[in-house]
This record gives structure tokens, sequence and C-alpha cells, in this order.
């Protein structure tokens, strides 16, 4: 059996928008012989959670304080994936932990973050320092287009 942990804010929001439909459809795609347990990790315990139908799946739904320092990506989620023991860290939208403690895959759906025009509005440490160093700690990375790899 697969362990995945996935990194699901996406359908942990009052609204399932673009991400969020791109993790539906991959994780309910996965057939039931795929021998796949899903185990989704959230942020807002007060907003609803839109599951995706799968087989064997978890949800866990945590707050953090520390959200000027994305403390909740940065160490609460792999500390959950660490000690629930999945096998890899499916972060599904774009950013991703420096620290990984179980293998770690992203999807990058957009390169926006990394344009010029944005970053000047943006704190530079996040965007040029940190996400591109855990980039290059990751096991693997997916983009959803050409323009994005």
């Amino acid at each position: 059996m697969l362990r995945i942990g996935v990194d699901a804010r996406c359908l942990n929001r009052p609204f399932v928008r673009g991400m969020g439909r791109y993790l539906k459809n991959v994780t309910e795609h996965v057939s039931e012989s795929d021998r796949v347990e899903w185990e989704f990790y959230a942020d807002r315990p007060d907003l609803p959670f839109h599951a995706p139908y799968c087989p064997s799946q978890t949800v866990n739904c945590f707050d953090m304080r520390g959200y000027r320092f994305n403390t909740w990506e940065q160490v609460g989620l792999p500390w959950a994936a660490k000690r629930a023991g999945v096998d890899v860290l499916h972060c599904s939208g774009t950013t991703l932990p420096w620290w990984q403690p179980v293998p770690t895959v992203v999807t990058v759906h957009d390169v926006i973050p990394w344009m010029e025009r944005w970053q000047e509005a943006k704190p530079n440490w996040y965007w040029r320092r940190l996400i591109p160093a855990a980039l290059h700690r990751c096991a693997a990375i997916i983009t959803i287009s050409q323009s994005a790899a």
C-alpha cells in the first residue's frame, strides 16, 4: 500500500477553484486496484473541506500560529507527514516546505511568483530564496504546462 500525503489547502475553501479541481481529478483517477491510501492536510478547520472520492482517505485539518512566516506550510505540514508515516508528500499548489523529512513532490501551476514585476510587491525571501531552495531539495517537480516548465 502506497501512502501519499497531500497539501490539500486548495480543497479547504468555500469554493473549489483551479488547483482544487486539478487535485480532485488527480486523486479521483487513481483506481481502487492501485492500492493508494491518501492523507489530506489542510489548514482551515473553520472552512469546509471538499473531499475527493477516494476509497481510502484521511483528512487532517489543523491550524497553526505564525501565518506571516508560513508556519503551517514550513513546519506543520512536513511534521504531520512525517508523523503519519506517509511514503511521499505531494504539495499540489506551487509551494512546498524547505524541510522535507519524507520524499516531496510539488506541482508548479504558474511562474508568476518569480516574475520581476510581481516580485517588487512581495517579500523577497519567500519567493526568491526559500521556495527555490525547497524546489532544489524535492524529489520531483510536476508542471501543468510548457510555459510553467
